[in-house]
């Protein structure tokens, strides 16, 4: 409850306290999740990596390191665990967030030879561009718009999600240039 009320520091206290009787796998991720949504990322890592030693198989631990990873630039590392993750279990989010994180890394065609491998194409880019820009996180709606536009320029949809992320983010005059790139 704690964590669906954002109150993210209450939610480590109580999964640290967990993990003084109870060190699962749950408490350590609980606890890696809370740290990495207050922003606490070295605890977060710390957590994670101790959830993904207890199982090496979740891909939820991996997916969360990653995303640490890409929030400090390290975009090899967060190329490293997604490709853990979807070695374990191939996933339409995983091969959708790895994906972008080749683009962004300038790797277009390791993004779309990925993408193909996995029966897929930039609509599961844009897919996931679209589900951060929902969820309020406009930075990360326009860096994975801007992958998915990177796998496939023409897309009007794509330009226009970029137009809607940089209004979100308060980039009017860019907004409109990407509308026009849209039409």
């Amino acid at each position: 409850l704690l964590i669906k009320a954002k109150r993210f520091d209450e939610a480590s206290l109580v999964f640290g306290e967990l993990i003084q009787n109870d060190a699962s796998f749950d408490a350590w991720y609980g606890l890696g999740f809370s740290r990495q949504q207050a922003g606490d990322l070295e605890a977060a890592s710390e957590a994670l990596r101790k959830a993904r030693a207890l199982d090496p198989n979740s891909t939820k631990s991996h997916f969360r390191l990653s995303e640490i990873a890409m929030a400090r630039g390290d975009l090899d590392e967060a190329h490293q665990w997604l490709s853990r993750a979807i070695a374990i279990r191939s996933d339409r989010v995983l091969v959708a967030k790895l994906a972008s994180v080749l683009a962004i890394s300038g790797k277009i065609d390791d993004a779309r030879t990925t993408l193909e491998r996995h029966g897929a194409d930039a609509t599961l880019v844009y897919e996931l561009a679209q589900s951060s820009l929902a969820s309020g996180d406009s930075l990360r709606a326009l860096e994975t718009f801007r992958a998915a536009a990177l796998l496939s320029p023409a897309d009007a949809d794509i330009h226009q999600g970029i137009g809607n992320a940089l209004l979100a983010s308060g980039e009017l005059e860019a907004a409109i240039e990407s509308y026009d790139e849209a039409i």
